[in-house]
C-alpha cells in the first residue's frame, strides 16, 4: 500500500502503431518488465530532454548576446586603430608632398595608381609586389 500512495493512476489512449512500437521496445529490453516502468522511464527521459532543450535555448541566447557584445567591442577597437593609422598615413603623405614639392595632379594620379594596385592584389601589399608594379 505504501508504494501506491506515492503514485497517481492515469489512463491514456495511444495510436495502435505507437502502442505496438512501445510494446516491441519494452519486450526487447530485459530491464523493463512492466508497461508502468516503460512509461515512467519514457516520461523521465522526455522531461530531461525538455529541461535540456530549455537550457540550450537559454544558454544559446546568452552566448549569442555575449558574442555580439564581443564583436561590437572588436569592431570599435578595429575602427579606432584604422582611424589612427589613417591619421598617421595622412601626416606622412603631407610631409612627403611638402618635402618633395609634389603637385596636386601628380598626387591624384598616384592615388588612382595605388587604388588600382590595391584592388589588383586584393589589399595584400608586399615589398616585392610594390617593386614589381613600379617597374611595369
Amino acid at each position: 500500500m505504501g508504494r501506491q500512495e506515492n503514485r497517481h493512476h492515469i489512463s491514456l489512449w495511444l495510436e495502435n502503431d505507437l502502442y505496438k512500437r512501445c510494446e516491441s521496445n519494452r519486450m526487447r529490453g530485459r530491464e523493463i518488465l512492466t508497461r508502468t516502468e516503460y512509461v515512467t522511464k519514457a516520461l523521465e527521459f522526455y522531461n530531461e530532454y525538455l529541461k535540456v532543450k530549455d537550457s540550450e535555448e537559454y544558454i544559446n541566447d546568452k552566448i549569442l548576446g555575449r558574442m555580439e557584445a564581443m564583436l561590437s567591442n572588436l569592431e570599435n577597437r578595429i575602427g579606432r586603430q584604422m582611424f589612427k593609422s589613417a591619421v598617421e598615413s595622412a601626416k606622412i603623405a603631407h610631409v612627403l608632398a611638402n618635402e618633395f614639392d609634389i603637385e596636386w595632379e601628380e598626387l591624384n594620379d598616384l592615388h588612382v595608381e595605388c587604388t588600382n594596385e590595391v584592388k589588383k592584389i586584393n589589399g595584400a601589399i608586399t615589398f616585392p609586389s610594390a617593386k614589381r608594379n613600379s617597374n611595369e
